[in-house]
């Protein structure tokens, strides 16, 4: 099959009738390329291309080539110089990390401002064999190993399973015009001396072996496949949604990989994860800038810091107030004849408190009281042993007289503030969610 009829199953099969690409061109082979194939298949495509301002009169060239053959075709033409270099020391990243990322930046700001469908590149076989071989080399798991994908969100190489030989063919039979990149015979690039050495030298000792490369991945992508759909299922199984946290039960019994697959998505990696299932404290911990996650009592917890809502309120008077999620409602009431057992509604002595109270949320160190105990207690103990999880502590609220927490709203009664036989005023406090 000719790879013009590959390229067109490929889109066919993957793309709508009227879906709008962004086709990255550098102005090399295998960029030049593919253009010549979407011009030849009338497909709605416009053209984007990036100097990064590494080659100097070189990159100027290429630049112009890609333009020139865009105008030709009446094919809209985007372009962008950026410093490379500086970016990268700036970043701490290598120079073909910086410029991957500097070329996807724009490419994803190209896609959402101009309402493109799709961001194409010019990846082939050839490119896919040297991923594995970076992979491998660095010890990836299966996701590495499968190397890249023909999907991927919204980027698409629709040339990924043709070879090196029909796309010099192509570009001989066509007179397809290209620049040639002299950075590209540099070794000092990993994926330069994986190309121009590594896989040439491996071919030459184990004939064969690119095409027996290329059959592993393909079968890696499908174990790959197979996994992660298995463990998206495993995932909506077991992660439970409470109120603005997750909840995985029983945590310590599941693979460890079901549990990182789980976990990365919230920023951690497979050391911590590892860190967590050997740890045999109750109440260990991860965080990051946006989640925390919590053991507590065998079930793990994961709830989002960004979203913490600090609570800080004054009362001045009987009344119903909002505090975050919950009423508070104080109001004048007569002695009761039962009280109630689950600590939602509490009745105090109305001359044991000052106005105006104070309702603000738990913070570390917190002492109470308790109802029928002469001295105090700290929250943190209590939270224990009624094993509250450890992210719903974090929204718990206090009632505060004086500077003194008199109930740990929904959960606790001071001993201060308790009806007594001298009681001649009594309020009536109760939380309603």
């Amino acid at each position: 099959m000719r790879l013009i009829e590959k390229v067109q199953q490929v889109i066919a099969a993957h793309t709508k009738v009227n879906d709008r690409f962004l086709l990255a061109v550098s102005g090399g082979k295998d960029s030049m390329v593919l253009f010549h194939v979407f011009t030849e298949l009338g497909l709605d495509f416009v053209v984007a291309h990036m100097n990064y301002g590494l080659r100097e009169t070189a990159a100027s060239l290429d630049e112009k080539l890609v333009e020139k053959v865009a105008s030709d075709r009446e094919i809209p033409f985007f372009a962008k110089s950026v410093d490379t270099k500086t970016f990268c020391r700036e970043n701490g990243f290598a120079t073909q990390e910086g410029a991957r990322i500097l070329r996807y930046d724009w490419f994803e700001h190209l896609l959402k401002e101009k309402s493109f469908d799709w961001i194409v590149t010019a990846h082939h076989e050839e490119d896919n064999k040297e991923t594995f071989i970076q992979n491998l080399k660095r010890g990836s798991g299966l996701r590495g190993l499968k190397a890249m994908q023909l999907i991927q969100n919204n980027r698409f190489k629709p040339m990924l399973n043709c070879s090196r030989e029909e796309i010099d063919s192509y570009a001989e039979e066509q007179n397809v015009i290209y620049r040639k990149d002299a950075s590209n015979n540099q070794n000092h690039y990993q994926r330069n001396l994986v190309r121009n050495k590594v896989l040439p030298e491996l071919e030459k000792e184990l004939k064969g072996i690119g095409k027996g490369i290329s059959s592993s991945i393909a079968n890696l992508q499908l174990d790959y496949d197979y996994l992660h759909q298995t463990m998206e299922q495993e995932t909506k199984r077991l992660l439970l949604k409470e109120n603005d946290d997750w909840r995985i039960p029983n945590y310590k019994s599941l693979h460890v990989r079901l549990l990182f697959h789980i976990l990365e998505r919230h920023g951690f990696n497979f050391q911590q994860v590892e860190d967590l299932l050997r740890s045999k404290s109750s109440g260990k911990r991860l965080m990051n800038d946006q989640f925390a996650v919590y053991d507590s009592f065998g079930d793990l917890y994961i709830t989002q810091v960004a979203d913490k809502e600090i609570i800080q309120f004054n009362i001045e008077q009987p009344g119903e107030y909002a505090i975050g999620d919950a009423l508070i409602r104080i109001t004048p009431s007569s002695y009761p004849a039962s009280f109630e057992v689950d600590n939602t509604i509490v009745y105090i002595d109305a001359d044991t408190i000052d106005w105006p109270l104070e309702v603000r949320s738990y913070q570390h160190g917190d002492k109470i009281k308790p109802l029928g105990m002469n001295g105090s207690k700290k929250l943190s103990d209590f939270f224990t042993d009624i094993k509250m999880p450890v992210p719903e502590r974090s929204r718990q609220k206090v009632l505060l007289s004086r500077g003194e927490i008199i109930w740990v709203v929904g959960e606790l009664l001071s001993d201060s503030v308790k009806l007594t036989n001298h009681t001649k005023k009594v309020l009536k406090i109760e939380t309603i969610r």
